[in-house]
Protein backbone atom coordinates (compact mmCIF):
# COMPACT_ATOMS: atom_id res chain seq x y z
CA UNK A 1 0.00 0.00 0.00
CA UNK A 2 0.81 3.78 -0.55
CA UNK A 3 2.22 5.97 2.23
CA UNK A 4 -0.31 8.93 2.54
CA UNK A 5 -0.53 10.95 -0.22
CA UNK A 6 -4.32 12.72 -0.10
CA UNK A 7 -2.62 15.40 1.44
CA UNK A 8 -0.71 16.74 -1.62
CA UNK A 9 -4.27 17.44 -3.13
CA UNK A 10 -6.64 20.41 -2.46
CA UNK A 11 -10.24 18.96 -1.07
CA UNK A 12 -11.81 20.06 -4.17
CA UNK A 13 -9.49 18.37 -6.53
CA UNK A 14 -9.39 15.52 -4.34
CA UNK A 15 -13.06 14.64 -4.60
CA UNK A 16 -13.00 14.96 -7.87
CA UNK A 17 -10.83 12.34 -8.56
CA UNK A 18 -12.26 9.99 -6.59
CA UNK A 19 -15.34 10.76 -8.94
CA UNK A 20 -13.13 9.98 -12.15
CA UNK A 21 -12.05 6.79 -10.81
CA UNK A 22 -14.92 5.76 -9.28
CA UNK A 23 -16.63 6.16 -13.03
CA UNK A 24 -14.18 4.50 -14.47
CA UNK A 25 -12.60 6.91 -16.16
CA UNK A 26 -8.75 5.43 -15.42
CA UNK A 27 -7.86 3.26 -18.44
CA UNK A 28 -4.80 1.08 -19.34
CA UNK A 29 -2.77 1.62 -16.06
CA UNK A 30 0.85 -0.24 -16.55
CA UNK A 31 3.93 -0.29 -14.47
CA UNK A 32 6.86 1.19 -15.26
CA UNK A 33 10.61 1.23 -13.81
CA UNK A 34 9.74 3.83 -11.30
CA UNK A 35 5.74 3.46 -10.92
CA UNK A 36 2.92 4.08 -13.05
CA UNK A 37 1.73 5.30 -16.57
CA UNK A 38 -1.87 5.49 -17.24
CA UNK A 39 -4.81 7.47 -19.32
CA UNK A 40 -7.72 9.18 -18.17
CA UNK A 41 -10.15 9.57 -20.02
CA UNK A 42 -12.60 13.23 -19.56
CA UNK A 43 -13.37 15.80 -22.13
CA UNK A 44 -9.59 14.81 -23.43
CA UNK A 45 -7.64 12.09 -22.91
CA UNK A 46 -5.06 12.87 -20.82
CA UNK A 47 -1.66 10.86 -19.64
CA UNK A 48 -0.52 10.31 -16.28
CA UNK A 49 2.74 9.26 -14.68
CA UNK A 50 3.22 8.46 -11.29
CA UNK A 51 6.45 8.05 -9.37
CA UNK A 52 6.99 5.69 -6.61
CA UNK A 53 9.74 4.98 -3.97
CA UNK A 54 9.43 2.60 -0.86
CA UNK A 55 5.43 3.22 -1.52
CA UNK A 56 5.69 6.62 -1.23
CA UNK A 57 4.89 9.45 -4.38
CA UNK A 58 8.00 11.29 -4.86
CA UNK A 59 6.69 12.76 -8.82
CA UNK A 60 4.00 12.75 -10.53
CA UNK A 61 3.47 14.41 -14.15
CA UNK A 62 0.13 15.07 -16.26
CA UNK A 63 -0.26 17.08 -19.62
CA UNK A 64 -3.32 18.51 -18.80
CA UNK A 65 -3.42 22.90 -18.76
CA UNK A 66 -4.40 22.72 -14.73
CA UNK A 67 -0.78 20.38 -14.41
CA UNK A 68 0.98 22.16 -16.50
CA UNK A 69 1.13 25.28 -13.78
CA UNK A 70 2.54 23.12 -11.38
CA UNK A 71 -0.05 21.89 -9.67
CA UNK A 72 -1.44 18.64 -8.28
CA UNK A 73 -4.52 17.52 -10.51
CA UNK A 74 -7.73 15.55 -10.50
CA UNK A 75 -6.06 13.28 -13.30
CA UNK A 76 -3.19 12.43 -10.83
CA UNK A 77 -5.95 12.20 -7.65
CA UNK A 78 -7.94 9.47 -9.96
CA UNK A 79 -4.88 7.47 -10.76
CA UNK A 80 -3.57 6.93 -7.20
CA UNK A 81 -7.03 5.60 -6.65
CA UNK A 82 -6.80 3.06 -9.11
CA UNK A 83 -3.14 2.50 -8.21
CA UNK A 84 -4.82 1.61 -4.45
CA UNK A 85 -7.25 -0.26 -5.59
CA UNK A 86 -4.75 -2.27 -7.46
CA UNK A 87 -2.37 -2.77 -4.93
CA UNK A 88 -5.28 -3.72 -2.07
CA UNK A 89 -6.10 -6.90 -4.95
CA UNK A 90 -2.67 -8.01 -5.20
CA UNK A 91 -2.44 -8.25 -1.18
CA UNK A 92 -5.24 -9.60 -0.55
CA UNK A 93 -4.43 -12.58 -4.10
CA UNK A 94 -0.83 -12.51 -2.38
CA UNK A 95 -2.61 -13.35 1.43
CA UNK A 96 -4.77 -15.90 -0.11
CA UNK A 97 -1.73 -17.64 -1.93
CA UNK A 98 0.27 -17.81 1.30
CA UNK A 99 -2.55 -18.85 3.39
CA UNK A 100 -2.93 -21.72 0.77
CA UNK A 101 0.70 -22.49 0.85
CA UNK A 102 0.84 -22.54 4.33
CA UNK A 103 -1.76 -25.32 4.69
CA UNK A 104 -0.32 -27.35 1.96
CA UNK A 105 3.29 -26.87 3.24
CA UNK A 106 1.77 -28.00 7.16
CA UNK A 107 0.30 -31.28 5.43
CA UNK A 108 3.46 -32.13 3.97
CA UNK A 109 5.87 -31.05 6.83
CA UNK A 110 3.67 -33.37 9.29
CA UNK A 111 4.81 -36.64 7.39
CA UNK A 112 8.28 -35.89 7.55
CA UNK A 113 10.42 -37.79 9.54
CA UNK A 114 11.59 -35.65 12.54
CA UNK A 115 15.38 -36.31 11.92
CA UNK A 116 14.99 -35.56 8.46
CA UNK A 117 13.38 -31.87 9.63
CA UNK A 118 16.23 -31.54 11.70
CA UNK A 119 18.49 -31.80 8.97
CA UNK A 120 17.25 -29.92 6.99
CA UNK A 121 16.90 -27.09 9.42
CA UNK A 122 20.69 -27.37 9.81
CA UNK A 123 21.17 -27.41 6.14
CA UNK A 124 19.11 -24.03 5.60
CA UNK A 125 20.29 -22.30 8.60
CA UNK A 126 23.98 -22.89 7.66
CA UNK A 127 23.29 -21.00 4.31
CA UNK A 128 21.78 -18.06 6.08
CA UNK A 129 23.31 -15.97 8.98
CA UNK A 130 19.71 -14.59 10.00
CA UNK A 131 18.16 -17.99 10.38
CA UNK A 132 21.78 -18.96 12.14
CA UNK A 133 21.27 -15.86 14.41
CA UNK A 134 17.41 -16.22 15.26
CA UNK A 135 17.95 -19.81 16.44
CA UNK A 136 21.01 -18.98 18.44
CA UNK A 137 19.09 -16.41 20.20
CA UNK A 138 16.05 -18.66 20.69
CA UNK A 139 17.15 -21.63 21.43
CA UNK A 140 20.54 -21.73 22.78
CA UNK A 141 21.65 -21.43 26.30
CA UNK A 142 24.19 -19.06 25.82
CA UNK A 143 25.60 -16.97 23.07
CA UNK A 144 29.48 -17.23 22.09
CA UNK A 145 31.69 -15.00 21.25
CA UNK A 146 31.18 -16.41 17.54
CA UNK A 147 27.62 -15.70 17.79
CA UNK A 148 28.12 -12.50 18.77
CA UNK A 149 30.46 -11.70 16.34
CA UNK A 150 27.52 -12.61 13.65
CA UNK A 151 25.05 -10.81 15.24
CA UNK A 152 26.86 -7.82 15.16
CA UNK A 153 27.43 -8.24 11.33
CA UNK A 154 24.13 -8.75 11.02
CA UNK A 155 23.60 -5.05 12.34
CA UNK A 156 26.28 -3.82 9.67
CA UNK A 157 24.38 -5.78 7.08
CA UNK A 158 21.13 -3.67 7.60
CA UNK A 159 22.97 -0.27 7.41
CA UNK A 160 24.71 -2.17 4.43
CA UNK A 161 21.48 -2.72 2.94
CA UNK A 162 19.71 0.69 2.56
CA UNK A 163 22.88 3.09 1.97
CA UNK A 164 24.74 3.75 -1.24
CA UNK A 165 28.00 2.77 -2.71
CA UNK A 166 29.34 5.32 -0.33
CA UNK A 167 27.82 4.13 2.64
CA UNK A 168 24.75 7.45 2.71
CA UNK A 169 21.31 6.63 3.63
CA UNK A 170 19.06 9.07 1.84
CA UNK A 171 16.02 10.24 3.09
CA UNK A 172 13.62 7.90 1.04
CA UNK A 173 15.42 4.73 2.69
CA UNK A 174 15.82 6.30 6.29
CA UNK A 175 12.68 5.02 7.91
CA UNK A 176 13.41 1.60 6.61
CA UNK A 177 16.73 1.38 8.08
CA UNK A 178 14.91 2.70 11.17
CA UNK A 179 12.30 0.47 11.18
CA UNK A 180 14.70 -2.37 10.44
CA UNK A 181 17.42 -1.83 13.47
CA UNK A 182 13.94 -1.45 15.87
CA UNK A 183 12.64 -4.58 14.95
CA UNK A 184 16.47 -6.24 15.25
CA UNK A 185 16.14 -4.96 18.71
CA UNK A 186 12.55 -6.60 19.36
CA UNK A 187 13.69 -9.95 18.21
CA UNK A 188 17.15 -10.24 19.24
CA UNK A 189 18.00 -8.17 22.62
CA UNK A 190 13.89 -8.52 23.88
CA UNK A 191 14.63 -12.33 23.22
CA UNK A 192 18.47 -12.67 25.28
CA UNK A 193 16.65 -10.38 28.51
CA UNK A 194 14.20 -12.84 28.56
CA UNK A 195 16.49 -15.61 28.57
CA UNK A 196 18.26 -13.51 31.16
CA UNK A 197 21.50 -13.35 29.19
CA UNK A 198 21.98 -10.05 30.37
CA UNK A 199 25.48 -9.10 29.28
CA UNK A 200 24.81 -10.34 25.64
CA UNK A 201 21.57 -8.04 25.38
CA UNK A 202 24.00 -5.09 26.62
CA UNK A 203 26.36 -5.83 24.20
CA UNK A 204 24.03 -5.86 21.32
CA UNK A 205 22.15 -3.03 22.41
CA UNK A 206 25.15 -1.15 22.34
CA UNK A 207 26.19 -2.55 19.14
CA UNK A 208 22.71 -0.69 17.67
CA UNK A 209 23.34 2.45 19.70
CA UNK A 210 26.95 2.94 18.05
CA UNK A 211 26.27 1.77 14.50
CA UNK A 212 23.02 4.39 14.36
CA UNK A 213 25.03 6.89 15.92
CA UNK A 214 27.80 6.63 13.55
CA UNK A 215 25.57 6.49 10.46
CA UNK A 216 25.87 8.86 7.60
CA UNK A 217 21.73 9.35 6.88
CA UNK A 218 19.16 11.71 5.71
CA UNK A 219 17.76 11.97 9.65
CA UNK A 220 14.54 14.77 8.66
CA UNK A 221 12.45 12.54 9.90
CA UNK A 222 14.26 12.00 13.37
CA UNK A 223 14.61 7.96 12.84
CA UNK A 224 18.19 8.39 14.94
CA UNK A 225 16.45 10.12 17.72
CA UNK A 226 13.91 7.29 18.00
CA UNK A 227 16.41 4.35 17.92
CA UNK A 228 18.56 5.93 20.55
CA UNK A 229 15.70 6.48 22.57
CA UNK A 230 14.49 2.74 21.86
CA UNK A 231 18.25 1.54 22.98
CA UNK A 232 17.82 4.17 25.95
CA UNK A 233 15.05 2.29 27.06
CA UNK A 234 16.31 -1.43 26.57
CA UNK A 235 19.18 -0.33 28.98
CA UNK A 236 16.66 0.56 31.60
CA UNK A 237 15.17 -3.22 30.85
CA UNK A 238 18.28 -4.60 30.86
CA UNK A 239 19.91 -2.82 34.24
CA UNK A 240 16.56 -3.77 36.49
CA UNK A 241 17.42 -7.71 35.58
CA UNK A 242 21.30 -6.84 36.11
CA UNK A 243 23.29 -8.42 39.09
CA UNK A 244 25.06 -6.19 41.14
CA UNK A 245 28.32 -7.46 39.17
CA UNK A 246 26.68 -7.05 35.60
CA UNK A 247 25.64 -3.65 37.21
CA UNK A 248 29.29 -2.07 38.01
CA UNK A 249 30.60 -3.47 34.48
CA UNK A 250 27.66 -1.35 32.96
CA UNK A 251 28.47 1.64 34.89
CA UNK A 252 32.27 1.30 33.71
CA UNK A 253 31.31 1.26 30.43
CA UNK A 254 29.28 4.93 30.45
CA UNK A 255 31.44 6.28 32.52
CA UNK A 256 34.75 5.05 30.23
CA UNK A 257 32.97 5.70 26.68
CA UNK A 258 34.54 8.87 25.43
CA UNK A 259 32.73 11.99 23.53
CA UNK A 260 33.92 11.05 20.11
CA UNK A 261 31.90 7.14 20.68
CA UNK A 262 28.72 8.58 18.73
CA UNK A 263 28.05 11.85 16.81
CA UNK A 264 26.58 15.74 18.22
CA UNK A 265 23.34 14.89 20.29
CA UNK A 266 23.98 11.40 21.10
CA UNK A 267 26.77 11.44 23.17
CA UNK A 268 24.06 13.10 25.38
CA UNK A 269 21.97 9.43 26.27
CA UNK A 270 25.39 7.73 27.51
CA UNK A 271 25.94 10.98 30.08
CA UNK A 272 22.16 10.95 30.98
CA UNK A 273 21.67 7.04 31.41
CA UNK A 274 25.02 7.34 33.47
CA UNK A 275 23.92 10.14 35.83
CA UNK A 276 20.39 9.27 36.02
CA UNK A 277 19.71 5.18 36.21
CA UNK A 278 22.15 4.24 38.50
CA UNK A 279 21.17 4.03 41.91
CA UNK A 280 23.42 1.60 43.54
CA UNK A 281 25.30 3.18 46.87
CA UNK A 282 28.56 3.30 46.08
CA UNK A 283 27.93 4.65 42.00
CA UNK A 284 25.98 7.45 43.92
CA UNK A 285 28.82 8.63 45.88
CA UNK A 286 30.71 8.28 42.71
CA UNK A 287 28.02 10.46 40.79
CA UNK A 288 27.98 12.92 43.53
CA UNK A 289 32.05 13.01 43.78
CA UNK A 290 31.81 13.57 39.73
CA UNK A 291 29.49 16.91 40.61
CA UNK A 292 31.62 18.16 42.96
CA UNK A 293 34.16 18.80 40.86
CA UNK A 294 31.81 20.47 37.90
CA UNK A 295 30.58 22.62 40.94
CA UNK A 296 33.80 23.53 42.85
CA UNK A 297 35.26 23.85 39.05
CA UNK A 298 32.55 26.73 38.88
CA UNK A 299 33.96 28.95 41.58
CA UNK A 300 32.15 31.84 42.69
CA UNK A 301 29.93 31.95 39.46
CA UNK A 302 26.33 32.42 39.81
CA UNK A 303 25.63 29.04 36.99
CA UNK A 304 27.80 25.88 37.84
CA UNK A 305 26.46 24.09 35.10
CA UNK A 306 24.58 21.28 34.10
CA UNK A 307 23.05 19.39 30.90
CA UNK A 308 20.19 18.67 28.86
CA UNK A 309 18.77 15.12 29.52
CA UNK A 310 16.92 13.43 26.35
CA UNK A 311 14.43 12.22 29.21
CA UNK A 312 14.23 14.26 32.18
CA UNK A 313 14.63 17.99 30.37
CA UNK A 314 17.71 20.35 31.67
CA UNK A 315 18.86 18.99 35.33
CA UNK A 316 21.45 21.25 36.76
CA UNK A 317 24.99 19.81 38.55
CA UNK A 318 23.94 20.76 42.09
CA UNK A 319 20.16 20.19 41.82
CA UNK A 320 21.25 16.78 41.01
CA UNK A 321 24.01 16.73 43.96
CA UNK A 322 21.18 17.58 46.39
CA UNK A 323 19.07 15.09 44.83
CA UNK A 324 21.63 12.19 45.48
CA UNK A 325 21.77 13.07 48.95
CA UNK A 326 18.50 12.59 49.44
CA UNK A 327 18.90 9.16 47.83
CA UNK A 328 21.96 8.24 50.28
CA UNK A 329 19.49 9.54 53.03
CA UNK A 330 22.01 12.46 54.52
CA UNK A 331 20.07 14.30 57.26
CA UNK A 332 17.71 17.65 56.69
CA UNK A 333 20.51 19.73 58.66
CA UNK A 334 23.33 18.02 56.58
CA UNK A 335 21.34 19.07 52.81
CA UNK A 336 20.66 22.82 54.34
CA UNK A 337 23.92 23.16 55.41
CA UNK A 338 25.23 22.15 51.50
CA UNK A 339 22.48 24.50 49.98
CA UNK A 340 23.26 27.14 52.60
CA UNK A 341 27.38 26.61 51.64
CA UNK A 342 26.26 26.78 48.11
CA UNK A 343 23.57 29.88 48.04
CA UNK A 344 25.06 32.16 45.55
CA UNK A 345 24.39 29.74 42.73
CA UNK A 346 21.55 30.90 41.17
CA UNK A 347 19.42 27.32 41.03
CA UNK A 348 19.67 27.05 44.76
CA UNK A 349 18.49 30.73 45.20
CA UNK A 350 15.54 29.59 42.93
CA UNK A 351 14.94 26.14 44.53
CA UNK A 352 14.71 28.13 47.96
CA UNK A 353 12.17 30.34 46.46
CA UNK A 354 9.72 28.23 45.23
CA UNK A 355 9.62 26.16 48.13
CA UNK A 356 8.90 29.53 50.55
CA UNK A 357 6.13 30.54 47.41
CA UNK A 358 4.05 26.55 47.99
CA UNK A 359 4.43 27.10 51.30
CA UNK A 360 3.30 31.08 51.34
CA UNK A 361 6.07 32.35 52.63
CA UNK A 362 6.40 35.42 50.83
CA UNK A 363 8.73 37.16 52.25
CA UNK A 364 11.15 34.89 52.67
CA UNK A 365 10.24 34.12 49.11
Amino acid sequence: MLKPWEYLFKTHILARGQDYYENGAVISLKRTETGYKATVEGGYNYEVEVEICDNEVVEMFCDCPYAEDGNYCKHMAAVLYEIEEKSAQTAREVREETSDIKTELENVIKNIDETEVRNMLLELALKDNSLQNHIFIKYADNISSIQMRRLKQEVEVIAWKYSDRSGYIDYYHAMDYINALETFLDENVQNLIDKNLIMPAFELTNEVFHTVGNQDIDDSDGGTTWIADRCYEYWKHILVQATDEQRKQMFQWFKRHPKDYVIDFMEDYISDFLMDEFHDETMLREKMQMLDELIEHAGDKSDCGGWYSSYYGYENNILKRLQIMKELNYSESEINEYRTKFRHFSAIRELEVREYLNKEEYNKA
